[in-house]
């Protein structure tokens, strides 16, 4: 609306100045020149042109002051535009700066986080390995005890060895390896045969053609069938490592407990 008014204005200015222009050239035809020879005629074109550039010189003269004015009006409203944009140029870049200090701030926190991400993997990766080092240590314990155990005759052995072969009648020599621990296996074993019924013959004597085995070795007559009944018995009580060899005697029957019957 500003511009179009100091448009108009101005055209009105340029308007007056043409009047003022025509007043001058009428001054100039009555007073310089002999186009007009009636004197009545001189002194209207005088008066007219007179009136002409008095009243054109008004017009352009308010025409200037009403420019001026939307000029002076337009050019606060600009300033005031230019201070309101710089003003919002301003907090932009408060609020740019607020929004690059923000992103730095969480970037740092995903960093912080990252970081405690993988220190937690760690710890657990850690505590991982150090549960499977226990798990082995406790299988490794076990078999210790397993392979302790089997050092031993057991009650629910003796039980199987009573219920399979009392009443038998059978007759065994029984010797073992000079070593403590055979020697310990061979007494519980020689025990847990009495206890069935089974007449025990303690002899050290060479059941093998070479070195047995490791672990009990029975020694009998292929057909014999208190060697048959003797064998089952043993094997139903899971006794370790047996190993049978084929006797050239019939109704002997000879065991040697050689070594720890769980080591290899």
């Amino acid at each position: 609306m500003g511009v179009a008014s100091a448009s108009f204005w101005e055209g009105v200015e340029y308007w007056a100045m043409a009047g003022v222009t025509l007043g001058v050239i009428g001054e100039f035809v009555a007073d310089f020149t002999r186009l007009s020879k009636s004197t009545r005629w001189k002194r209207s074109i005088e008066k007219w042109s007179a009136l002409l550039l008095i009243v054109a010189l008004l017009i352009e003269l308010a025409a200037t002051v009403k420019t001026n004015n939307i000029s002076s009006l337009a050019g606060a409203n600009l300033n005031l535009r230019a201070q309101q944009a710089t003003e919002a140029a301003a907090r932009l870049g408060v609020k740019t700066d607020t929004l690059t200090a923000l992103v730095i701030q969480k970037t740092t926190e995903a960093d912080s986080a990252i970081k405690n991400l993988q220190s937690a993997s760690d710890r657990a990766s850690a505590a991982i390995a150090q549960a499977n080092a226990q798990v082995r240590n406790v299988a490794g314990e076990a078999q210790k005890l397993q392979q302790a155990a089997g050092r031993h005759v057991t009650p629910e052995q003796k039980r199987t060895l009573k219920k399979l072969l009392q009443g038998s009648h059978i007759e065994v020599r029984l010797g073992s390896d000079s070593l403590p621990e055979p020697i310990g296996y061979r007494d519980e074993l020689i025990d847990a045969l009495q206890q069935a019924g089974v007449k025990v013959i303690e002899k050290f004597e060479n059941v093998c053609l070479g070195s047995c085995p490791r672990g009990i070795t029975l020694r009998a007559y292929r057909n014999d069938p208190n060697a048959v009944l003797l064998l089952r018995a043993m094997n139903a009580a899971a006794l370790p490592n047996l190993v049978v060899l084929p006797g050239d005697m019939p109704s002997q029957i000879s065991i040697k407990v050689n070594m720890n019957p769980y080591i290899p």
